[in-house]
C-alpha cells in the first residue's frame, strides 16, 4: 500500500507538471533586431507508462468506462488503474494500446497512443511544423526542435548559442548568429566601420563606438560631448575651422568675425601684424616665405 501510494503521488506531481507546461509554455518575447536574443529550454516531461503485465483484479471499476470489470482486466501500475482490455485503446484513433507498446498518455482521464497525444497537446516546431516530442527550444516567439534552430546565414545551430551572453539576433523573423549579424547586418561605426553593438553613440546620422567618437583630425575627445561637424565627420573646434578655412593663419584659433584675407589665409585683426617689429599692419605691406612684414621690417631684412 505504502509503494501504491508513492507511486500516485510521483504521477499526480507528473500529471501536473505537464499540464502546466501545456497549459502555459514560456516563451521568450520577440527581441528588436538590434538586440540580442535569448532561448529558453524545455524538456516535455513523458507520461507513457509501463504496464504491470499482470491480469486479475476482478470487480474493479474500470479507468475509462466506470463500470464494473468481469473477468481479466489490464492493469497499469503507474496510473494506479485498472481497464476493460477494449477499453484500453487511444482516444483518437483507437488503436489497441496493449497491441503498440508499453507507451501510452493519459490526460484528463483519456488515453491516447503516442503518436496522436504529442499531435494533439505537444508544441509544433516553427521549421517543420512537426510536434516536438522530448527537448524543446523557445525562441523569437516560437518553439523549436533544438536542432532545427539555426542561423538563417551560416547554418551553424543556435541551440547552444542562444545561453552565452553574446546570444543571437532576429532578423526578418529569423535568427541569425553574432558573427554573421555583425558582417551582414548590424549598423556600422561612423569611422572604423566595424560592426556597433552594445553601448554606442548615435549622432551625425551614424552609430559611433564610444571609443571613436572623437576628432576626426586629432582623435581629441570632446569636452562635455560638444564638437562641430563638416562633411558629416566630428572635429574640435581648432580642426574644424581648419577644414573651414576659417581658423587665424597666425594663431590657429577660429575667425568668427571680422577678418583679413592674404591671399587665400584669414587672419584675426588683432594677429595681423608685422612677422619682424610686431606692430599693426595697415594695407601697406609685404609677404616673404608665407611671412607678412611692415614695409620697413621688409626692407631692411629682405631688401
Amino acid at each position: 500500500m505504502a509503494d501504491s501510494e508513492t507511486m500516485d503521488a510521483e504521477t499526480a506531481a507528473q500529471m501536473a507538471e505537464l499540464d502546466a507546461l501545456m497549459s502555459d509554455l514560456g516563451m521568450v518575447p520577440g527581441k528588436d533586431k538590434k538586440k540580442t536574443v535569448r532561448i529558453k529550454k524545455n524538456t516535455i516531461p513523458l507520461r507513457s507508462k509501463v504496464l504491470d503485465g499482470t491480469w486479475g483484479g476482478e470487480g474493479n471499476e474500470c479507468g475509462v468506462c466506470k463500470k464494473a470489470i468481469e473477468g481479466k482486466p489490464v492493469n497499469a501500475i503507474s496510473l494506479g488503474k485498472t481497464y476493460h482490455k477494449e477499453c484500453f485503446q487511444c482516444t483518437v484513433c483507437s488503436c489497441q494500446l496493449m497491441e503498440t507498446d508499453t507507451r501510452f498518455f493519459e490526460k484528463e482521464s483519456l488515453l491516447y497512443c503516442a503518436k496522436d497525444f504529442h499531435a494533439k497537446f505537444s508544441p509544433t516546431c516553427a521549421y517543420c511544423s512537426e510536434p516536438i516530442e522530448d527537448e524543446c527550444i523557445n525562441a523569437l516567439g516560437k518553439t523549436w526542435h533544438a536542432k532545427h534552430l539555426f542561423c538563417a546565414q551560416c547554418g551553424q545551430s543556435l541551440a547552444d548559442t542562444g545561453k552565452k551572453d553574446d546570444g543571437f539576433h532576429e532578423h526578418d523573423q529569423k535568427g541569425v548568429c553574432n558573427v554573421c549579424y555583425c558582417s551582414l547586418f548590424a549598423e556600422k561605426c561612423g569611422k572604423c566601420k566595424k560592426a556597433v553593438s552594445g553601448s554606442c553613440l548615435s549622432a551625425l546620422g551614424a552609430q559611433w563606438h564610444e571609443t571613436c567618437f572623437n576628432c576626426a583630425t586629432c582623435d581629441a575627445e570632446f569636452p562635455n560631448g560638444a564638437f562641430f561637424e563638416h562633411n558629416e565627420l566630428p572635429y574640435c573646434e581648432k580642426h574644424y575651422h581648419k577644414q573651414r578655412g576659417t581658423a587665424c593663419a597666425k594663431c590657429e584659433e577660429g575667425i568668427t568675425g571680422r577678418c583679413v584675407t592674404v591671399s587665400s589665409a584669414k587672419y584675426h585683426p588683432k594677429c595681423f601684424r608685422c612677422e619682424f617689429c610686431k606692430k599693426p599692419l595697415d594695407s601697406l605691406f609685404r609677404t616673404n616665405a608665407d611671412k607678412i612684414y611692415c614695409q620697413t621690417c621688409h626692407q631692411k631684412l629682405h631688401g
